[in-house]
């Protein structure tokens, strides 16, 4: 089954989580990326934060704005599975993968979610992402920001890889 991960990431916890789902499924990969870039959200060891403009992209999140996202490079029309990521911020899918979801809708083959979140797992973000793909996901697996950052996440990844390869 020749399938695409595509994701979106702000701090790099989307994206690593994605590349270990890319790599299990030997699947291509792909970034979505905003025409214009929020400012990264890092913590701790002075790494740099975003500010006000993570408090407009969460309210963004939950008004359900999307954003402004370059051209696609992969066709998902090329492939049999599409793999979408994001993060949740507040709640919501972030902006940049609603633009992509609603701009990609009427080609989507099968479809697949995971998400990064900070809080408690909730089953509305992968509602929304349905509602925005017009389709139903075959599997999802949401991923607890500590675990990504401790390289505790492998377990969820796995579940998800072996549910999409039809294993037990």
């Amino acid at each position: 089954m020749k399938t695409l991960v595509v994701y979106y990431s702000n701090s790099g916890r989307t994206r690593c989580v994605a590349e270990t789902i890319a790599r299990e499924l030997s699947a291509d990969i792909e970034e979505i990326e905003e025409k214009r870039p929020r400012p990264t959200y890092r913590r701790g060891n002075g790494e740099k934060t975003g500010g006000g403009g993570i408090a407009r992209a969460a309210g963004a999140a939950v008004l359900g704005l999307g954003s402004g996202i370059k051209k696609a490079t992969h066709s998902v029309a090329d492939y049999d599975m599409v793999i979408v990521g994001t993060p949740v911020w507040a709640g919501s899918v972030s902006p940049a993968a609603r633009s992509y979801l609603k701009q990609q809708k009427k080609s989507l083959p099968q479809v697949a979610f995971f998400c990064t979140r900070k809080g408690e797992a909730t089953p509305r973000i992968f509602k929304q992402m349905g509602a925005l793909a017009g389709k139903e996901p075959i599997a999802t697996a949401s991923v607890a920001a500590d675990d990504v950052n401790s390289g505790a996440y492998e377990a969820d990844v796995s579940t998800l890889t072996a549910r999409l390869r039809g294993e037990k």
